[in-house]
């Protein structure tokens, strides 16, 4: 069928290009980055099969011409039996871009750059067919619109266009629409989809754990990103700019600089391709403290683990954090062991740790406390640890909320609090993945839409134990000030002293 709607297209031995195609529909003019990089890397899909392609782009910079309209139609012109759906946030926005490339295949310009390749005039614009398509007698229709939270109808396509996966921001921050919008995805559409079809997802970026973050997470998909600003994360930057430099004359300088000021967060997410700031929302970067250094001498150091009872790949994480406190009050995070296993190894995980630990503290001379949360069913896993007797002579402590109510966010203030005036100190120490840890912390938000976030609950932890414990402060005595009852009182044990 290839070569037949190849040998309609007499008037032309190569189709135009798809920036070419895109230049001639269009009623503006293409910028470098459209023609030179986002049209080519469409393209592929012409050529090859099997691909997986996340596009990042930012809003009203044209995206969605090219990407939901545009290249449909040009794909079908290419090939008149190909088969392209479009999804979008529901069926309804799909099937007016769906209009658009309906008209776009009925016009004069479109009939001389494919033809042969025509569309029923009476044809519903949600799923309409070339005539090469209907001869194929399957029921499959050339373009088919989809809503991402109405199903996956059809028995598959050549290539899935993905535009606009919400609706707004507030849909992308809601769970509930968050995890349907996933399940489209993971229990409908991607399990429907051939091998060697095409996918191609144009978003924006909100949170970590968005649509395309979960894609992302998957590993199966090549990253595009075409931030507004050119910034120091050039890998999935295909554009070669240098570093501050526009995408388009579109948008100047100081209005999206008054963009960033209005809103770091959206301004980051949107039009940058980075769902959270550098610098942190509730930790900032500069608070943690990296250089290479002794680590100081602390009377006591906790352990405190937050436990996850699960070895996939995707879970959460058993986290156990070596924390203490200087005489300032400044916390100091020595290492932190993470790892995912089932119930019946995290004992023994822990139990080994607890060894490492305690042959440091006997060559140091501190106090060494292992703490385990023990809230809801992680109870039962703490009463075992305990009554088994694993950690040996060291002291096991429960850690509990006081008010379960209270969020992660307003939990980890015990000691996010702490990092603009004292800083948060991290040991230069081989055993753990500092950057991990960096980056867990950067992206923390206390919300659910957190991906990980068991380092930081971990930290949180053994802050809470060191204060429970009291005395894991490491505070030098006072001075009594003289005159006072407290320097009388001192005066009088010293003479007692001398006189025995």
């Amino acid at each position: 069928m290839r070569e037949y709607a190849q040998s309609l297209n007499t008037s032309h031995t190569e189709p135009p290009s798809l920036a070419d195609f895109v230049a001639q529909t269009v009623n503006f003019d293409l910028h470098t980055w459209q023609r030179d990089h986002l049209c080519p890397i469409l393209e592929r899909c012409r050529d090859e099969k099997g691909l997986r392609l996340a596009i990042h782009g930012p809003p009203q910079y044209g995206k969605s011409i090219i990407v939901g309209q545009r290249l449909p139609a040009w794909l079908i012109g290419c090939d008149p039996t190909h088969r392209v759906g479009l999804a979008c946030y529901n069926e309804t926005h799909a099937t007016g871009f769906g209009q658009v490339v309906k008209d776009l295949m009925q016009s004069e310009s479109y009939a001389e750059l494919f033809p042969g390749i025509t569309v029923r005039k009476d044809a519903p614009a949600g799923r309409f067919m070339t005539q090469q398509r209907l001869a194929q007698a399957d029921a499959q229709p050339s373009f088919l619109a989809m809503g991402l939270l109405s199903g996956f109808t059809g028995k598959g396509v050549d290539t899935l266009i993905v535009d606009d996966p919400y609706a707004s921001a507030d849909d992308a921050l809601s769970e509930v629409i968050n995890e349907k919008v996933w399940r489209w995805w993971s229990q409908t559409a991607g399990v429907r989809i051939p091998e060697d079809s095409n996918v191609i997802v144009m978003f924006h970026r909100y949170h970590e754990d968005d649509f395309a973050g979960r894609l992302l997470a998957t590993g199966k998909f090549e990253y595009v990103r075409f931030p507004a600003i050119a910034d120091e994360d050039s890998e999935s930057d295909p554009t070669g700019r240098g570093l501050g430099e526009l995408l388009s004359p579109m948008r100047s300088l100081n209005w999206l600089q008054e963009q960033e000021r209005a809103d770091p967060k959206v301004f980051l997410g949107q039009f940058q391709g980075k769902p959270r700031p550098d610098e942190g929302a509730v930790f900032k970067r500069e608070w943690f403290k990296t250089d290479s250094y002794e680590a100081p001498r602390l009377d006591v150091w906790v352990r405190a683990w937050d436990l996850a009872f699960t070895a996939k790949e995707t879970g959460d994480y058993t986290v156990g954090a070596l924390v203490g406190y200087d005489e300032k009050g400044a916390p100091h995070i020595r290492d932190v062991q993470r790892f995912r296993a089932e119930w019946s190894d995290v004992q023994e995980m822990i139990a080994a740790t607890i060894e490492q630990d305690m042959a440091l503290a006997r060559k140091e001379g501190f106090k060494y406390h292992v703490g385990i949360e023990s809230v809801a069913s992680q109870t039962s896993f703490y009463k075992d640890f305990v009554r088994k007797g694993i950690s040996g002579s060291v002291p096991v402590w429960p850690i509990q909320f006081k008010g379960q109510d209270k969020d992660k966010k307003t939990r980890s203030h015990i000691w996010s609090q702490k990092g603009p005036v004292l800083g948060i100190h991290l040991h230069e120490w081989d055993r753990w993945d500092k950057q991990a840890f960096l980056s867990e912390c950067l992206s923390f938000t206390g919300l659910d839409i957190d991906k990980h976030d068991d380092q930081v609950d971990a930290v949180t932890n053994a802050c809470l134990l060191l204060y429970q414990l009291k005395g894991g402060f490491n505070a030098k005595k006072a001075t009594p000030v003289r005159g006072s009852l407290a320097y009388y009182r001192q005066l009088a044990r010293a003479n007692r002293n001398d006189d025995e």
